[in-house]
């Protein structure tokens, strides 16, 4: 923008500000308007010596009066508290011009914040329609079909750029600009259509999502039932195991007492596969009888392993109390041996201490239900006493 801000003083009087010609072959023309006394006034050229004077590009100037001359356009404008003009050296006839032709001009040499935004309105058209095709036939139906989520993502986009190039295209209408006059494009037109296609498929989606949904639910409802059906078969197979067998050994009670625990997860198992088809609407009520008596079941079997565990510890108990009545028998003896030597203390103290773990042993075996172990347990502590 070769504006100067600079002014000429003559005579002490007159200040006079520094005019810019511009030519449409981008020559540019400086001169000062000299009034002599008399009010006589002839032009001058101005010579710029250097750039130190030019207003700088981007600078903000206010426009305030225009001229119309025979064969220019003469713009008054401020700058602060410095002012000049602008003529437009458009040549004898320039009436008859177009508008955007002398607009365009003018927008060479200062920036018009309504031309700007026209331009990028411009740039903007131009950047969209070239972008349009790939995404028209992004959109396209593919064979085979693409899923109908993707189909919906390419036609959402494609929506959403009718609808831009719609917004820029109607701006730039309004405004009359040329680079849209040959596009009678509708694009709303466009966009509604694809508007269109979106319902249906939205609809489709719909109907897809839910009748996948109750071929989920109804997948869902057979796994339960095949679930159940199984937990049902391996409960009557641990049933049949420990129906016909009775422990023998400290190692049957122990997979009898694991198999028991397996028959306890299975009914639990069984039980939540039943609650999950009665949220699925299931009559579940003959399931729940069986699984009833199942449970049932389970509490007689545990009932008899916790017998059979009693008897095998009763048994055990006795065994042990037999080996200490031999063990008491040989104690006795030293003790009797002992008397009036300094063995003596040590072999009572060893006698007690057998005494008191016999006693324990039958207050354990009396509480198994062993009727004669509360009698034996009394002599012991008689004996026990006599030590003293």
């Amino acid at each position: 923008m070769p504006i100067v801000l600079d002014f000429v003083i003559y005579h002490r009087s007159y200040v006079e500000p520094i005019d810019t010609e511009f030519y449409e072959n981008g020559t540019v023309d400086h001169h000062v308007s000299v009034k002599e006394k008399g009010g006589t006034g002839f032009v001058k050229a101005y010579e710029l010596k250097d750039s130190s004077k030019l207003l700088q590009p981007g600078s903000r100037i206010q426009l305030e009066k225009i001229s119309y001359y025979s064969d220019s356009i003469e713009i008054l404008w401020f700058y602060g508290s410095q002012a000049g003009t602008i003529s437009l050296m458009l040549g004898p006839g320039y009436e008859t011009w177009p508008t955007d032709r002398i607009v365009n001009f003018l927008y060479k040499i200062i920036s018009i914040p309504a031309i700007d935004e026209r331009i990028d309105l411009e740039n903007q058209y131009k950047t969209m329609t070239s972008a349009l095709k790939l995404q028209v036939d992004s959109a396209q139906t593919a064979t085979p079909p693409l899923p109908l989520e993707l189909e919906i993502e390419k036609k959402t986009a494609l929506y959403g750029a009718y609808r831009d190039l719609d917004g820029v295209a109607t701006k730039l209408r309004t405004a009359h600009d040329p680079i849209i006059s040959s596009d009678s494009t509708d694009y709303a037109a466009l966009a509604e259509g694809v508007e269109n296609q979106l319902i249906m498929l939205r609809e489709a989606a719909e109907a897809d999502r839910k009748q996948k949904s109750e071929q989920a639910h109804i997948q869902a409802i057979r796994n339960l039932q095949k679930s159940e059906s199984g937990d049902e078969a391996n409960l009557e197979n641990i049933f049949l195991q420990l129906d016909k067998s009775e422990p023998r050994t400290e190692s049957d009670l122990g997979n009898r007492a694991k198999a028991l625990q397996s028959a306890q997860e299975t009914a639990s198992d069984w039980l939540q596969c039943l609650n999950l088809l009665a949220l699925a609407h299931q009559d579940t009520t003959a399931d729940r009888k069986r699984l009833d008596a199942a449970n049932q079941h389970i509490v007689r079997l545990q009932a008899s392993l916790d017998a059979a565990r009693g008897r095998f510890q009763s048994r055990s108990l006795d065994a042990k109390y037999q080996s200490m009545v031999s063990r008491l028998a040989e104690l006795k003896s030293s003790y009797a041996a002992s008397f009036g030597t300094p063995a003596a203390d040590a072999a009572k103290m060893e006698l007690r201490n057998q005494l008191n773990q016999m006693i324990a042993n039958r207050e354990s075996a009396a509480a198994m239900g062993n009727s004669a172990a509360n009698q034996q347990a009394e002599q012991l502590r008689v004996e026990l006493s006599r030590l003293h």
